[in-house]
């Protein structure tokens, strides 16, 4: 099972992941990663609007945490990883809930761009909700949603 993940991980591997990839636009945090030895790939990179050098198709899900807000990556990037993700496989996302309120994806909220995946049939949503005390005292949202 293949997997492109923003690190940290830890459980994964315990659970049947064990072909990981990493990527971070931050090489000290791919550092911290190598350092896990759970890795096969390792990759500095920064998502943008651009698309990423990754086959379509290629992982079984993309997990990213704390990315997704102000300075952060934007909604643009939610489409290549449903187009990296193989069809039954699943994007996975969780935030700080404060980075979400009041930011714009080209004129949308987070989750009107979440809703235009959903409406366009690209992708099924699995679990949207809140929780409390996700990132220490921080409220948080996560997100899973099957890809089409």
């Amino acid at each position: 099972m293949r997997l492109f993940w923003r690190p940290p991980v830890g459980p994964l591997a315990k659970r049947g992941f064990h072909n990981l990839h990493a990527f971070d636009m931050s090489s000290k945090m791919l550092d911290v990663a190598k350092q896990k030895n759970i890795y096969k790939k390792l990759m500095c990179i920064r998502l943008g609007p651009e698309g990423l050098d990754i086959p379509d198709d290629t992982y079984d899900a993309v997990m990213m945490t704390g990315a997704a807000g102000l300075a952060h990556i934007g909604g643009d990037c939610l489409g290549e990883f449903i187009r990296i993700v193989k069809p039954g496989g699943y994007v996975v996302m969780d935030t700080i809930l404060k980075h979400l309120v009041g930011i714009e994806y080209n004129g949308r909220s987070w989750d009107e761009t979440l809703d235009d995946f959903l409406m366009a049939g690209r992708w099924v949503t699995v679990t949207r909700r809140q929780i409390e005390n996700s990132f220490n005292t921080n409220e948080g949202m996560q997100y899973a949603f099957r890809v089409k």
